[in-house]
């Protein structure tokens, strides 16, 4: 409870850091076998993407680049559930650590997904 207060604090782009960070943490902790190697890359491209774009967004010149950028941060975390979802359904012994990154990457998308439509409004 108290993570999420503090999560709560966070702007977007100190939460999409700090995911980055776990992520990174994460893939860093997997076994080194031959399934979950090209997993963990695809769950770190696709993380660490989120943020990258929500530092573009946060950077554009116009609305429209704003929106473009939100829009890739928005699809980006959707991968990055996959991913981190199939790591959890498929390895039950890094179940908790997946899950409770896919909340949180959920959590980034529900704050994205509001500033579009404060964007297209």
């Amino acid at each position: 409870m108290r993570k999420q207060n503090e999560r709560m604090k966070l702007g977007i782009k100190d939460l999409s850091y700090s995911f980055s960070l776990e992520i990174i943490d994460f893939v860093n902790s997997l076994p080194q076998d031959r399934i979950l190697l090209p997993v963990g890359e695809q769950i770190l491209r696709s993380s660490t993407s989120v943020g990258s774009n929500i530092v573009e967004a946060q950077a554009s010149k116009s609305e429209k680049e704003f929106i473009k950028y939100t829009e890739i941060a928005v699809k980006s975390s959707h991968k990055s559930e996959y991913w981190l979802s199939l790591v959890s359904d498929t390895y039950k012994s890094l179940d908790k650590n997946a899950s409770d990154l896919v909340k949180e990457v959920k959590d980034i998308r529900a704050m994205l997904e509001a500033s579009l439509m404060r964007a297209r409004a």
